[in-house]
């Protein structure tokens, strides 16, 4: 089985896509039997593994992303350096170097330094206010430099202290 996150995916119509996702509509609800557990509260069915054994059973493969594509932070080492300006996105992901053209901030990423610079960004340029951009980029370099494994960490600690888990 092909492991890989959805949120980015290109598929060619076609007989072979087709095949694919009808494969995967026939495990839609076997997914419990397929001891795959719970994605998460509001979404109890992940399509990943779905897509996986429909891929599988359609003897399809997915290409192998080398980290240039889209990575998650999940797995962080150390910092992440993120700067949409100069089109650069690089950190180790366990333990191996990654640059990838899509950083896809999920989880609780998205509520980091680089994510919120990132967004301050896009909004910016967006209304074409390219100079504006420019100095809230520059203006929140400091908090990214808090964007790494051991701030993570401390924080995901501290959330789940506070919940008692």
């Amino acid at each position: 089985m092909s492991k890989f996150n959805s949120g980015f995916i290109y598929w060619e119509r076609g007989p072979v896509s087709a095949s694919v996702f009808n494969n995967a509509r026939t495990f839609w609800g076997e997914y419990g039997n397929l001891g795959f557990g719970d994605f998460r509260a509001e979404i109890p069915v992940a399509d990943e593994p779905l897509l996986s054994l429909g891929m599988a059973k359609s003897h399809v493969d997915a290409d192998p992303d080398d980290g240039t594509v889209m990575c998650t932070p999940i797995g962080l080492s150390g910092r992440m350096v993120i700067s949409l300006p100069r089109r650069l996105a690089k950190f180790q992901k366990n333990g191996r170097p990654v640059a990838p053209g899509i950083a896809h901030f999920c989880g609780y990423y998205r509520r980091g330094p680089s994510y919120t610079r990132a967004s301050v960004w896009l909004a910016l340029v967006s209304r074409e206010r390219r100079i504006t951009a420019w100095l809230a980029h520059v203006a929140l370099y400091p908090l990214t430099l808090l964007d790494n494994s051991a701030t993570w960490r401390i924080l995901r600690n501290a959330g789940r202290a506070s919940r008692g888990s």
